[in-house]
């Protein structure tokens, strides 16, 4: 999208093997464990920035103190 506008509008293939029907401009699909790598990503920026260190136990996190016992 730009200024609300779409660039881009293009689809190609079919809705599933099993069927004939062609994908639309509309069609849904699944999209499972997106967030995992959104996650890392996140996690690594922060890594990155010196916010948090990879290597340090999860014990001396300030968010899960219920590992620190």
């Amino acid at each position: 999208m730009q200024r609300g506008n779409a660039v881009v509008d293009v689809v190609a293939g079919l809705k599933s093997p099993y069927s004939p029907d062609a994908v639309e401009h509309d069609s849904l699909f699944n999209c499972f464990s997106v967030t995992k790598g959104v996650a890392a990503a996140a996690v690594h920026l922060l890594a990155d920035r010196g916010h948090i260190e990879l290597s340090a136990p999860v014990s001396r996190s300030p968010t899960t103190p219920v590992f620190a016992g």
